[in-house]
């Protein structure tokens, strides 16, 4: 029997050990985030699965009707004008969305070096939510906003940005993508980097 066996078992034993001290130490920090996803997210999709085959209010118990909810939801014009609604909202945001962050991380290897750059196109994804609310209400709106001030100075009509049927969705979703573009562009970037990496390491002359 050679002489290292006595060695290997114990370098053995001391990595077991580790791994099971290093499992332990990952579930400690693991269970407060899985307590809340199960308390916050999980629980409350199930409950509101069941609900759904109920008839319930607050006040008497739950009663299981079936699929009477989804017929009558699916029979309801306001169900599909909401999905028009939100097909809309989620062709214009996901898609322009997704095209400009593309072309984005693709010209970002020629400024990779300049972290001032990147933070400019980090900085909407950095304002809150409020900010960003409160600014363009500023910009767009109707009868103040300075976007239909400038309309009028040019002979345009104004536009209800925020008020119209019409231009109320795209509005809102280009407003998401300025928010988000650059988010999305540096995680874009991120993952040709892992890709290509070769193709960002070279610099145009």
């Amino acid at each position: 029997m050679s002489s290292t066996a006595p060695y290997r078992s114990l370098g053995a034993a001391k990595r077991s050990r580790r791994s099971r001290q290093d499992l332990r130490l990952a579930l400690i920090f693991l269970t407060p985030a899985a307590i809340g996803f199960l308390v916050f997210l999980v629980w409350p999709t199930l409950r509101g699965i069941w609900l759904s085959f109920t008839s319930y209010n607050l006040l008497t118990p739950a009663e299981f009707v079936g699929f009477s909810n989804y017929t009558r939801m699916f029979g309801d014009p306001v169900f599909w004008q909401s999905m028009r609604v939100t097909v809309e909202y989620v062709v214009i945001n996901i898609g322009l969305q997704t095209a400009v962050a593309l072309v984005i991380a693709l010209l970002m290897h020629r400024l990779t070096q300049s972290t001032i750059l990147r933070g400019i196109v980090l900085m909407p994804y950095l304002v809150s939510n409020v900010v960003t609310a409160i600014v363009f209400l500023w910009v767009l709106d109707v009868q103040f906003g300075v976007a239909n001030q400038i309309l009028e100075w040019i002979g345009v009509d104004k536009i209800g940005f925020l008020s119209d049927e019409t231009w109320a969705i795209p509005t809102i979703a280009l407003i998401n993508v300025w928010r988000h573009v650059g988010y999305t562009a540096l995680l874009i970037f991120a993952g040709l980097q892992m890709l290509c990496p070769t193709m960002f390491l070279k610099r145009p002359s």
